[in-house]
């Protein structure tokens, strides 16, 4: 498989995964999950919820996220983008 396949297949996988940790956090079924979506002004989570949340994807995906970062993630995608950026440093 090439690495470009290979990295939208991991995108993929990766995607699914935090789309099941934000449903559980939002209280939402999945599908309300989309790349697209406002963490705060579509999924109403307060700050506790989005610290929940980090804590939840530190512990699944075995990394820090800084506040700094949690800050700025707005959208799903921000999230997705954030933990492959760090998963992508832990493997160098």
């Amino acid at each position: 498989m090439s690495s470009e396949k290979q990295g939208i297949v991991n995108n993929s996988i990766l995607f699914d995964t935090i789309q099941g940790k934000i449903a559980d956090t939002a209280k939402v079924p999945p599908f309300d999950v989309k790349w697209s979506t406002l963490l705060v002004e579509d999924l109403k989570l307060d700050s506790l919820d989005l610290a929940e949340l980090s804590m939840t994807l530190e512990t699944e995906f075995n990394i820090t996220i800084s506040d700094d970062a949690a800050i700025e993630l707005k959208t799903v995608g921000d999230v997705v983008r954030l933990i492959g950026q760090e998963l992508s440093l832990k493997k160098v």
